[in-house]
């Protein structure tokens, strides 16, 4: 019998906030910059706008 090696989908992290670099790309005056951007938008409109940053997909699809 050949054994099947299984991958399951693996979360970079806890998504905190409107951004969220799990992949270090944003200095942190940008991601406040950013959050507090985007904050302010969803309060003025509703609509909510996340900014995610991950080292790699793997195999995974980004709607994973």
């Amino acid at each position: 019998m050949v054994p099947i090696l299984l991958s399951a989908y693996t979360s970079p992290g806890n998504p905190k906030g409107f951004v969220n670099d799990f992949a270090g790309m944003l200095k942190p005056e940008t991601v406040a910059t950013l959050e507090a951007t985007l904050s302010s938008f969803s309060k003025q409109t509703g609509n909510q706008i996340s900014v995610v940053t991950v080292s790699t997909l793997g195999d995974e699809s980004v709607e994973t």
